[in-house]
Protein backbone atom coordinates (compact mmCIF):
# COMPACT_ATOMS: atom_id res chain seq x y z
CA UNK A 1 0.00 0.00 0.00
CA UNK A 2 1.44 3.46 -0.88
CA UNK A 3 2.67 5.59 2.01
CA UNK A 4 0.06 8.31 1.45
CA UNK A 5 -2.92 5.92 1.67
CA UNK A 6 -4.53 5.50 5.06
CA UNK A 7 -6.83 2.49 5.52
CA UNK A 8 -10.40 3.43 6.34
CA UNK A 9 -12.04 1.67 9.23
CA UNK A 10 -15.82 1.99 9.19
CA UNK A 11 -15.96 1.53 12.96
CA UNK A 12 -13.83 4.63 13.42
CA UNK A 13 -16.49 6.82 11.85
CA UNK A 14 -19.07 6.14 14.52
CA UNK A 15 -19.37 6.77 18.22
CA UNK A 16 -16.46 8.21 20.16
CA UNK A 17 -14.11 7.86 17.20
CA UNK A 18 -16.09 10.32 15.06
CA UNK A 19 -13.98 13.34 16.12
CA UNK A 20 -10.79 11.42 15.28
CA UNK A 21 -12.24 10.51 11.87
CA UNK A 22 -13.14 14.14 11.22
CA UNK A 23 -9.61 15.19 12.16
CA UNK A 24 -8.16 12.53 9.85
CA UNK A 25 -10.42 13.67 7.01
CA UNK A 26 -9.37 17.29 7.56
CA UNK A 27 -5.71 16.28 7.59
CA UNK A 28 -6.02 14.23 4.40
CA UNK A 29 -7.94 17.07 2.72
CA UNK A 30 -5.18 19.52 3.62
CA UNK A 31 -2.55 17.12 2.24
CA UNK A 32 -4.51 16.90 -1.03
CA UNK A 33 -4.70 20.71 -1.24
CA UNK A 34 -0.97 21.05 -0.66
CA UNK A 35 -0.16 18.36 -3.24
CA UNK A 36 -2.32 20.23 -5.78
CA UNK A 37 -0.51 23.46 -4.92
CA UNK A 38 2.87 21.77 -5.30
CA UNK A 39 1.84 20.44 -8.71
CA UNK A 40 0.75 23.91 -9.84
CA UNK A 41 4.04 25.41 -8.66
CA UNK A 42 5.98 22.69 -10.48
CA UNK A 43 4.06 23.44 -13.69
CA UNK A 44 5.12 27.10 -13.40
CA UNK A 45 8.73 26.19 -12.62
CA UNK A 46 8.53 27.76 -9.16
CA UNK A 47 10.79 26.24 -6.51
CA UNK A 48 11.25 29.08 -4.01
CA UNK A 49 9.14 31.74 -2.35
CA UNK A 50 11.21 34.40 -4.13
CA UNK A 51 10.41 32.86 -7.51
CA UNK A 52 6.72 32.83 -6.61
CA UNK A 53 6.80 36.50 -5.59
CA UNK A 54 8.61 37.37 -8.84
CA UNK A 55 6.10 35.38 -10.92
CA UNK A 56 3.14 37.09 -9.24
CA UNK A 57 4.73 40.50 -9.79
CA UNK A 58 5.42 39.75 -13.46
CA UNK A 59 1.86 38.53 -14.04
CA UNK A 60 0.42 41.60 -12.27
CA UNK A 61 2.56 43.84 -14.50
CA UNK A 62 1.39 42.00 -17.62
CA UNK A 63 -2.24 42.25 -16.51
CA UNK A 64 -1.90 45.98 -15.84
CA UNK A 65 -0.30 46.53 -19.25
CA UNK A 66 -3.09 44.65 -21.01
CA UNK A 67 -5.72 46.54 -19.03
CA UNK A 68 -4.15 49.88 -20.00
CA UNK A 69 -3.87 49.10 -23.72
CA UNK A 70 -6.77 49.89 -26.03
CA UNK A 71 -8.97 46.94 -26.96
CA UNK A 72 -7.99 45.20 -30.18
CA UNK A 73 -10.44 45.16 -33.06
CA UNK A 74 -11.30 41.77 -34.45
Amino acid sequence: MPDNIVPFRSASSTGRNAPASAEMYDLLSKIDELEDLLEALDEQGVTTRGELVALISRLETEAAARDASPPSRS
